[in-house]
């Protein structure tokens, strides 16, 4: 049996094939395929929580499940997971987890070019926490990711998150320590959905009948929704009456993102290109 870990990365489309592989879960299923099921998500987010908080009983039920069911394949998917290349210890508990029932672990990865990811990455994060733009373009100029440890801990999601900039580097020292090359897809390479060749992979791509609506486009939103997520993220700080300086500060946050993305995917564009060459097997 195979356990296939889709790892994201974050903004390559990642909900966009969970959710394509939940509609399909009883067609793989035919075909000797588990897509495990979670009432809450249309992937297995909570299974990559727990793996970075040290814990595995989630991945352990799913591997059984499949072991039970005597699938050829169990994929695991949360783009969380992209923490691995920060943290390999994950990787070791997923192996650990995968040689209880005899599995064996490949990983899959879709890299975007830099300065998009950074841009919709910072569109992305005001759902969630309050990020200014020139911190962000700091933090990932200077050490290739962004790290957040504990993000909202006021909903019990993710321990930390993990953003790779630099993905040579990372994958290269993912793969010296976990002793794992990852599978790696090119967000571009998005005919019919990026993605698509861990699909084709398995044989499965004939088994899609039609593509996830809306709900499953996890699409970048609009600069005014950007400014106002940001401004209510400060208002659930208790800062609600910081209303003009929260305005201009999101303002000139929004407005330097352009310039940032353009200089990040400069200084990252031979990385991008190089973890391409590597570790595409396609």
């Amino acid at each position: 049996m195979r356990l296939i870990v889709h790892a994201g990365l974050h903004k390559t489309a990642s909900t966009f094939l969970q959710h394509l592989l939940h509609d399909h879960r009883e067609a793989l299923a035919g075909r000797g395929v588990l897509y495990p099921r979670d009432d809450e998500f249309r992937a297995q987010h909570r299974a990559g929580w727990q793996l970075l908080a040290g814990e595995t009983t989630l991945l352990d039920a799913m591997l059984a499940d499949g072991a039970a069911s005597g699938c050829r394949a169990v994929i695991l998917s949360s783009e969380d997971l992209e923490a691995a290349l920060f943290n390999p210890g994950v990787a070791r508990l997923i192996d650990e987890a995968a040689a209880r029932v005899g599995a064996q672990v490949e990983w899959h990865m879709v890299l975007r070019e830099a300065g998009a990811y950074f841009a919709s990455l910072h569109a992305q994060l005001q759902w969630h926490v309050y990020v200014d733009a020139l911190w962000m373009f700091a933090e990932v100029m200077n050490k290739g990711g962004l790290y957040m440890h504990d993000p909202a801990p006021n909903w019990g999601g993710t321990p930390y998150w993990f953003y790779c900039f630099d993905p040579a580097r990372y994958l290269d020292a993912f793969a010296a320590a976990s002793g794992h090359r990852v599978r790696v897809h090119d967000y571009a390479d998005d005919q019919p959905f990026p993605g698509w060749r861990l699909l084709a992979e398995l044989g499965l791509l004939d088994l899609v009948e039609r593509l996830p609506g809306a709900m499953g486009q996890n699409r970048r939103h609009g600069d005014n929704d950007v400014r106002a997520g940001y401004t209510a993220r400060i208002a659930e700080a208790g800062g609600a009456s910081l209303g003009a300086h929260v305005d201009a500060a999101v303002a000139a946050s929004v407005a330097a993102v352009p310039d940032c993305a353009r200089l990040v995917a400069e200084r990252f564009a031979a990385s991008h290109e190089r973890a391409l060459a590597t570790y595409s097997i396609w």
